[in-house]
Protein backbone atom coordinates (compact mmCIF):
# COMPACT_ATOMS: atom_id res chain seq x y z
CA UNK A 1 0.00 0.00 0.00
CA UNK A 2 1.25 3.53 -1.00
CA UNK A 3 2.59 5.73 2.18
CA UNK A 4 1.22 9.02 2.33
CA UNK A 5 4.31 10.58 3.76
CA UNK A 6 6.25 9.46 0.57
CA UNK A 7 3.27 10.88 -1.76
CA UNK A 8 3.55 14.36 0.40
CA UNK A 9 8.04 14.22 -0.25
CA UNK A 10 7.60 13.75 -3.90
CA UNK A 11 5.13 16.33 -4.62
CA UNK A 12 7.36 18.85 -2.24
CA UNK A 13 10.41 17.63 -3.97
CA UNK A 14 8.31 18.13 -7.59
CA UNK A 15 7.52 21.76 -6.08
CA UNK A 16 10.95 22.77 -5.29
CA UNK A 17 12.51 20.79 -7.97
CA UNK A 18 15.36 20.23 -5.93
CA UNK A 19 15.87 16.99 -3.24
CA UNK A 20 18.02 19.31 -0.67
CA UNK A 21 15.80 22.29 -1.14
CA UNK A 22 12.53 20.10 -0.23
CA UNK A 23 14.42 18.58 2.84
CA UNK A 24 15.33 21.51 4.18
CA UNK A 25 12.07 22.73 3.83
CA UNK A 26 10.46 19.88 5.33
CA UNK A 27 13.40 19.78 8.53
CA UNK A 28 14.14 16.30 7.35
CA UNK A 29 17.68 14.48 6.14
CA UNK A 30 17.79 14.43 2.63
CA UNK A 31 18.76 11.07 2.38
CA UNK A 32 14.72 10.07 4.49
CA UNK A 33 14.01 11.84 1.65
CA UNK A 34 15.68 9.79 -1.18
CA UNK A 35 14.92 6.90 0.34
CA UNK A 36 10.94 7.28 0.73
CA UNK A 37 10.76 8.58 -3.21
CA UNK A 38 12.92 5.31 -3.68
CA UNK A 39 10.57 2.57 -2.01
CA UNK A 40 7.53 4.52 -3.61
CA UNK A 41 9.53 4.22 -6.95
CA UNK A 42 10.22 -0.13 -6.33
CA UNK A 43 6.38 -0.47 -5.06
CA UNK A 44 5.07 1.47 -8.72
CA UNK A 45 7.65 -0.33 -10.61
CA UNK A 46 8.04 3.01 -12.23
CA UNK A 47 10.92 6.22 -12.26
CA UNK A 48 9.23 9.26 -10.65
CA UNK A 49 12.32 11.49 -11.09
CA UNK A 50 15.16 12.09 -13.21
CA UNK A 51 17.88 13.36 -11.34
CA UNK A 52 21.42 15.35 -12.22
CA UNK A 53 23.55 18.27 -10.82
CA UNK A 54 21.14 20.70 -12.00
CA UNK A 55 18.35 19.09 -9.45
CA UNK A 56 15.41 16.79 -10.47
CA UNK A 57 12.62 16.70 -12.68
CA UNK A 58 9.43 14.58 -13.25
CA UNK A 59 9.37 12.10 -15.44
CA UNK A 60 6.17 11.52 -17.11
CA UNK A 61 5.05 8.53 -14.82
CA UNK A 62 6.40 10.78 -11.87
CA UNK A 63 3.69 13.98 -13.30
CA UNK A 64 1.08 11.60 -13.20
CA UNK A 65 1.73 10.44 -9.84
CA UNK A 66 2.08 13.74 -8.57
CA UNK A 67 -1.11 15.13 -9.70
CA UNK A 68 -3.02 12.28 -8.53
CA UNK A 69 -1.11 12.73 -5.37
CA UNK A 70 -2.12 16.10 -5.06
CA UNK A 71 -5.20 15.43 -5.53
CA UNK A 72 -5.74 12.22 -3.11
CA UNK A 73 -4.04 15.18 -0.41
CA UNK A 74 -6.11 17.23 -0.55
CA UNK A 75 -9.18 15.30 -0.32
CA UNK A 76 -7.42 13.77 2.76
CA UNK A 77 -7.33 17.34 4.44
CA UNK A 78 -11.16 18.06 3.55
CA UNK A 79 -11.65 15.00 5.23
CA UNK A 80 -9.73 16.29 8.58
CA UNK A 81 -11.30 20.06 8.33
CA UNK A 82 -14.74 18.63 8.12
CA UNK A 83 -15.00 15.66 10.88
CA UNK A 84 -12.30 18.14 13.10
CA UNK A 85 -14.77 20.81 12.98
CA UNK A 86 -17.75 19.33 13.23
CA UNK A 87 -16.87 18.04 16.93
CA UNK A 88 -14.65 21.11 17.55
CA UNK A 89 -14.98 21.08 21.41
CA UNK A 90 -13.11 21.52 24.61
CA UNK A 91 -10.90 17.92 24.90
CA UNK A 92 -10.96 17.40 20.89
CA UNK A 93 -7.24 17.76 19.81
CA UNK A 94 -7.07 19.48 16.61
CA UNK A 95 -4.90 19.15 13.49
CA UNK A 96 -5.09 23.13 12.59
CA UNK A 97 -4.77 24.76 16.13
CA UNK A 98 -1.90 23.67 17.57
CA UNK A 99 -0.92 24.58 21.11
CA UNK A 100 2.60 23.00 22.18
CA UNK A 101 3.55 22.56 25.69
CA UNK A 102 7.29 22.91 26.78
CA UNK A 103 9.07 22.09 29.97
CA UNK A 104 9.66 25.33 32.37
CA UNK A 105 13.31 24.18 32.34
CA UNK A 106 14.09 24.71 28.18
CA UNK A 107 11.33 27.38 26.67
CA UNK A 108 14.12 30.03 28.40
CA UNK A 109 16.90 28.75 25.90
CA UNK A 110 15.12 28.54 22.51
CA UNK A 111 11.33 29.30 23.33
CA UNK A 112 10.99 31.81 20.91
CA UNK A 113 13.69 30.38 17.85
CA UNK A 114 11.76 27.49 18.40
CA UNK A 115 8.12 28.97 17.78
CA UNK A 116 9.24 31.60 15.04
CA UNK A 117 10.61 28.76 13.01
CA UNK A 118 7.63 26.69 13.54
CA UNK A 119 5.45 30.00 12.15
CA UNK A 120 7.55 30.07 9.53
CA UNK A 121 7.87 26.46 8.40
CA UNK A 122 4.29 25.32 8.76
CA UNK A 123 0.85 25.86 7.83
CA UNK A 124 -1.27 25.79 10.81
CA UNK A 125 -4.16 28.07 11.39
CA UNK A 126 -3.26 28.63 15.24
CA UNK A 127 0.09 28.10 16.81
CA UNK A 128 1.03 28.52 20.42
CA UNK A 129 3.10 27.51 22.69
CA UNK A 130 3.00 27.32 26.84
CA UNK A 131 5.36 26.52 29.86
CA UNK A 132 4.33 24.02 32.12
CA UNK A 133 5.26 21.27 34.52
CA UNK A 134 6.52 17.67 33.16
CA UNK A 135 3.31 16.32 35.14
CA UNK A 136 0.65 18.83 33.68
CA UNK A 137 1.87 18.42 30.42
CA UNK A 138 1.85 14.80 30.22
CA UNK A 139 -1.76 14.91 32.26
CA UNK A 140 -2.96 17.35 29.06
CA UNK A 141 -1.88 14.65 26.45
CA UNK A 142 -3.36 12.09 28.22
CA UNK A 143 -6.45 13.83 28.50
CA UNK A 144 -6.94 14.81 25.04
CA UNK A 145 -6.39 18.24 25.81
CA UNK A 146 -3.07 18.41 23.95
CA UNK A 147 -1.38 16.70 21.07
CA UNK A 148 2.49 17.63 21.79
CA UNK A 149 5.06 18.71 24.48
CA UNK A 150 8.27 18.87 24.80
CA UNK A 151 10.16 17.13 28.14
CA UNK A 152 13.30 16.69 29.88
CA UNK A 153 13.03 13.30 31.70
CA UNK A 154 15.12 10.60 32.82
CA UNK A 155 15.87 8.29 29.95
CA UNK A 156 14.17 5.34 31.47
CA UNK A 157 10.81 7.35 32.30
CA UNK A 158 7.67 5.06 30.91
CA UNK A 159 4.99 6.70 29.51
CA UNK A 160 1.97 5.68 28.88
CA UNK A 161 0.70 3.56 26.02
CA UNK A 162 -0.88 5.88 23.87
CA UNK A 163 1.88 8.77 23.90
CA UNK A 164 4.74 8.36 21.61
CA UNK A 165 8.11 9.65 23.01
CA UNK A 166 10.81 11.07 19.73
CA UNK A 167 14.21 11.66 21.51
CA UNK A 168 15.48 14.89 20.63
CA UNK A 169 18.60 14.69 22.56
CA UNK A 170 20.24 13.10 25.11
CA UNK A 171 22.54 14.18 28.23
CA UNK A 172 24.96 13.44 31.39
CA UNK A 173 24.57 16.05 34.56
CA UNK A 174 27.12 18.41 34.55
CA UNK A 175 28.03 21.06 37.12
CA UNK A 176 28.81 24.45 35.35
CA UNK A 177 31.18 26.48 36.69
CA UNK A 178 33.88 29.42 36.10
CA UNK A 179 36.91 28.48 34.11
CA UNK A 180 38.88 30.16 36.91
CA UNK A 181 36.77 28.90 40.12
CA UNK A 182 38.06 28.71 43.45
CA UNK A 183 35.06 26.60 44.60
CA UNK A 184 36.42 23.10 42.95
CA UNK A 185 40.48 22.01 42.49
CA UNK A 186 41.55 23.29 39.17
CA UNK A 187 41.33 20.33 36.44
CA UNK A 188 38.79 18.41 37.92
CA UNK A 189 36.86 16.65 35.32
CA UNK A 190 34.67 14.76 37.36
CA UNK A 191 33.14 14.43 40.66
CA UNK A 192 30.72 12.97 42.86
CA UNK A 193 27.55 14.47 44.12
CA UNK A 194 29.02 13.38 47.86
CA UNK A 195 31.97 16.42 46.78
CA UNK A 196 28.96 18.92 44.96
CA UNK A 197 27.67 19.11 48.65
CA UNK A 198 30.40 21.14 49.42
CA UNK A 199 30.16 23.40 46.67
CA UNK A 200 27.46 26.80 46.90
CA UNK A 201 24.60 26.68 44.12
CA UNK A 202 22.72 28.68 41.87
CA UNK A 203 18.85 27.33 41.84
CA UNK A 204 16.10 28.04 39.46
CA UNK A 205 13.03 29.59 41.16
CA UNK A 206 10.65 27.26 39.20
CA UNK A 207 11.67 23.86 39.88
CA UNK A 208 12.50 22.85 36.61
CA UNK A 209 12.35 18.53 36.62
CA UNK A 210 16.17 17.79 35.97
CA UNK A 211 17.11 20.40 38.83
CA UNK A 212 14.76 19.15 41.08
CA UNK A 213 15.63 15.08 40.32
CA UNK A 214 19.42 16.33 41.19
CA UNK A 215 18.25 18.01 44.23
CA UNK A 216 16.51 14.93 46.03
CA UNK A 217 19.46 13.07 45.18
CA UNK A 218 21.58 15.12 46.42
CA UNK A 219 19.15 15.74 49.94
CA UNK A 220 18.89 11.72 50.12
CA UNK A 221 22.85 11.60 50.89
CA UNK A 222 23.11 15.16 53.07
CA UNK A 223 22.39 19.00 53.00
CA UNK A 224 23.13 20.96 49.35
CA UNK A 225 24.22 24.57 49.74
CA UNK A 226 21.92 26.79 47.95
CA UNK A 227 23.57 29.74 47.74
CA UNK A 228 21.50 32.32 45.84
CA UNK A 229 18.23 31.70 43.50
CA UNK A 230 17.37 33.04 40.65
CA UNK A 231 14.30 33.39 38.36
CA UNK A 232 15.77 32.49 34.72
CA UNK A 233 19.12 30.96 33.04
CA UNK A 234 20.66 34.66 31.94
CA UNK A 235 20.88 34.93 36.14
CA UNK A 236 21.81 32.25 36.99
CA UNK A 237 25.13 32.13 34.54
CA UNK A 238 25.99 35.78 35.69
CA UNK A 239 26.50 34.24 38.91
CA UNK A 240 28.55 31.48 37.96
CA UNK A 241 30.46 34.08 35.07
CA UNK A 242 31.46 35.79 38.43
CA UNK A 243 32.25 32.74 40.47
CA UNK A 244 29.84 32.63 43.20
CA UNK A 245 28.18 29.40 42.69
CA UNK A 246 28.07 26.65 40.45
CA UNK A 247 24.89 25.03 38.21
CA UNK A 248 23.59 21.98 37.42
CA UNK A 249 23.45 21.57 33.42
CA UNK A 250 22.32 19.38 31.17
CA UNK A 251 23.90 20.21 27.65
CA UNK A 252 20.65 19.44 25.94
CA UNK A 253 19.44 22.96 24.70
CA UNK A 254 21.48 25.75 24.82
CA UNK A 255 24.97 26.62 23.69
CA UNK A 256 27.07 28.58 26.42
CA UNK A 257 30.01 30.39 25.82
CA UNK A 258 33.03 28.11 26.67
CA UNK A 259 35.15 30.90 27.22
CA UNK A 260 34.47 31.70 30.69
CA UNK A 261 33.14 28.33 32.02
CA UNK A 262 33.40 24.71 31.76
CA UNK A 263 32.05 21.89 32.82
CA UNK A 264 32.26 18.74 35.34
CA UNK A 265 30.88 15.59 34.93
CA UNK A 266 28.96 14.09 37.74
CA UNK A 267 29.49 10.88 38.42
CA UNK A 268 26.11 8.12 39.14
CA UNK A 269 23.34 10.20 37.99
CA UNK A 270 20.65 9.26 35.84
CA UNK A 271 20.73 10.17 31.96
CA UNK A 272 18.21 12.94 30.86
CA UNK A 273 16.77 12.69 27.54
CA UNK A 274 15.03 15.85 25.47
CA UNK A 275 12.09 14.67 24.29
CA UNK A 276 9.35 15.63 21.94
CA UNK A 277 6.09 13.67 23.07
CA UNK A 278 3.03 13.32 21.15
CA UNK A 279 -0.47 11.43 21.93
CA UNK A 280 -1.26 8.37 19.16
CA UNK A 281 -3.48 10.07 17.44
CA UNK A 282 -1.70 12.86 16.35
CA UNK A 283 -0.93 13.46 12.19
CA UNK A 284 2.33 11.05 11.67
CA UNK A 285 3.21 13.98 9.01
CA UNK A 286 2.00 16.81 10.82
CA UNK A 287 4.79 14.94 13.58
CA UNK A 288 7.37 14.29 11.63
CA UNK A 289 7.36 18.36 10.42
CA UNK A 290 7.62 19.22 13.73
CA UNK A 291 9.90 16.87 14.85
CA UNK A 292 12.41 18.04 11.94
CA UNK A 293 12.22 21.52 13.58
CA UNK A 294 12.33 20.87 17.06
CA UNK A 295 15.37 18.57 16.56
CA UNK A 296 16.95 21.47 14.16
CA UNK A 297 16.35 24.29 16.73
CA UNK A 298 17.89 21.75 19.98
CA UNK A 299 21.05 20.97 18.18
CA UNK A 300 21.57 24.24 16.33
CA UNK A 301 21.05 23.68 12.95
Amino acid sequence: MLKTDSLFYLVQVAHYKSMNIAAEMLHVTQPTLSVAIKKLEQELGVSLLKRSHRGVTLTEEGKFVVAEAKQLLEHMNKICRQYQTARQKPGNISMENITIYMNHGISYAVGRTLLNRLTQKTRFDALRMEEADNKTIISRLLTDHAAYGILICEENAGLADHLICHTISKSKSYLYVNSNTSLVAPFVQEISLKDVLKIPLVAPQNSYTFFSTMMADLCRIGQPRIAFTAPNYSIMQQFVEDDLAALFYLNLFARVEEKYSRFIAIKQTPNFILALVCHKNADPLQTSVIHGIVHSVYNGI
